[in-house]
């Protein structure tokens, strides 16, 4: 894979690797369309905000656990897209200053633009051992609050508290929760411990309002804390995201790993990110292992076929790579990387016309695909189309970094 590719698939996969959005975004992963025949529900979740009458920092980790537990739980399934929270900081001004409290307002043109159905809203306040909290889950369609939830609880059941907050808002939005996914809903990814939880709290708040700490030492700090209390699952997906980010891309699979087993055979997404991962890292045999516990679960997203495909074209399982590239066409027939794969598949074993026919595709799909025009030009070489060859090499040297061509 050239380097032009490997910038865009980190790039992606840090956006999934998003905020949350374990959900990848981009061609690299094949997810960019939806496979669902069922759109989903978008729903806005917005910066959760303290109320208490003298706000102080220190009382603020609370909703940056709120942000990151919400975000991961929403982005579980295809029933919810949760508008990415990189989209959101982007649009809100001043979504970074603590100080100032974002109303439902304030978020309006966001809920236009993509189309929101509902806004989700969350205050609290922090008073010594206890959280006073209040969600609620407005409909932008009847202009009204559909659901409440408010408590008033001890440090020790909040997870539990949120984990029910959580499902109550996706009954409110009509969705018929399936056992997986309501498994997954009930599984508390934070601990009870009040101290760790509140050490936890505090690195996502650095983490997720503007840190300026580099990646290795978040990454360091997450799995501290998984280390300190092997309840605190969702430290795993954060130390993941930031061990990806610095290409320690074993130490993010491995991560991912250690959720997965926690939360069952659920969050296709979490499945490609450490697919992803274990290939990244060299390991293509877990890479391989990881989609097919996945295909196992019922999960048949594209983005799983594809990073198994993948894996078994970098183990050199072509025969078996051919059969999965051919399922990512059967759900995504625009899917550039299968179409590249072909396109070089049948060069290799001097199939000009065939080889062609996958470049065009290709090209027709990604016009910049500098990769597109080398396979095309090579398969014209052989056809004997030299002049219309030597056109394909020179706009694959704009495309691309590196120069295919061999230099005399």
């Amino acid at each position: 894979m050239n380097k032009r590719h490997s910038r865009i698939l980190i790039f992606c996969l840090i956006c999934l690797f998003p905020t949350l959005q374990p959900a990848f975004s981009a061609r690299s992963t094949g997810s960019e369309k939806k496979d669902s025949a069922t759109p989903p529900v978008t729903v806005l979740i917005a910066r959760p905000e303290d109320a208490s009458f003298e706000s102080t920092e220190d009382n603020k980790w609370f909703g940056a656990l709120c942000d990151a537990l919400f975000y991961f739980k929403f982005s579980g399934s295809g029933y919810i897209d949760a508008v990415p929270r990189d989209t959101v900081e982007s649009n809100i001004n001043q979504f970074f200053n603590l100080s100032r409290r974002l109303a439902e307002p304030d978020y309006k043109d966001l809920v236009k633009k993509f189309d929101v159905r509902y806004i989700i809203m969350q205050n609290y306040e922090v008073m010594r051992d206890n959280v006073q909290y209040l969600a609620e889950m407005i409909s932008v369609e009847q202009s009204k609050v559909i659901s409440t939830f408010e408590k008033t609880s001890p440090l020790s059941s909040l997870p539990r508290e949120l984990d029910s907050c959580i499902i109550q808002f996706h009954r409110a939005a009509g969705l018929e929760l399936k056992p997986a996914h309501a498994r997954f809903l009930r599984t508390p990814l934070i601990s009870s411990n009040k101290r760790n939880l509140r050490q936890f709290s505090k690195i996502l708040l650095d983490d997720l309002y503007g840190s300026t700490r580099q990646s290795n030492e978040l990454a360091e700090e997450y799995r501290k804390v998984v280390k300190r209390d092997v309840m605190m699952y969702l430290a795993h997906y954060y130390a993941a995201r930031h061990c990806f980010r610095v290409e320690k891309y074993f130490e993010a699979a491995s991560s991912l790993d250690n959720l997965l087993v926690t939360i069952g055979p659920f969050y296709p997404d979490l499945y490609i990110a450490a697919s992803t991962s274990y290939r990244l890292a060299g390991n293509h045999d877990d890479a391989i292992r990881m989609a097919v516990l996945a295909e196992k679960a019922g999960m048949d997203q594209t983005g799983i076929i594809l990073q198994k495909a993948r894996a078994l074209e970098a183990r050199g399982d072509n025969t078996e790579a051919v059969t999965a590239y051919r399922n990512v066409l059967k759900k995504d027939s625009e899917n550039p990387f299968a179409l590249e794969f072909f396109a070089r598949y049948f060069n290799q074993r001097e199939k000009p016309a065939e080889a062609l026919d996958y470049a065009e595709k290709l090209l027709a799909a990604d016009p910049a695909n500098g990769d597109g025009y080398l396979e095309k030009g090579k398969s014209l070489v052989v056809l004997n189309r030299e002049e219309n060859a030597q056109k394909a090499f020179e706009r694959a040297v704009t495309f691309l970094e590196n120069d295919p061509l061999p230099h005399k």
